[in-house]
């Protein structure tokens, strides 16, 4: 969260894969709601975060459930976040 407050998105996203994938038996998702402060806005943009959140599941959850305010999907299989 820090790191994307003092504008570090790569270094934030690092942590963001490292804290979620410590303990592969139990994934721990209360640490992604830091993903949607307004600050971590240019780490929603990265490249990594699409990767990032297909494989943890959130795009097959989007596309069942519904998509946050901050991401749409663009086509079939691609999508933007703000």
């Amino acid at each position: 969260m820090w790191a994307g407050y003092f504008g570090d998105p790569e270094f934030a996203m690092d942590a963001m894969e490292k804290g979620f994938s410590l303990d592969p038996l139990r994934k721990d998702v209360s640490v992604l709601w830091t993903i949607w402060l307004p600050h971590m806005r240019e780490v929603r943009q990265l490249p990594r975060f699409k990767e990032f959140v297909r494989e943890i599941g959130l795009v097959a959850y989007w596309r069942k459930y519904g998509w946050p305010d901050v991401c749409h999907p663009e086509g079939h299989e691609d999508f933007e976040c703000d």
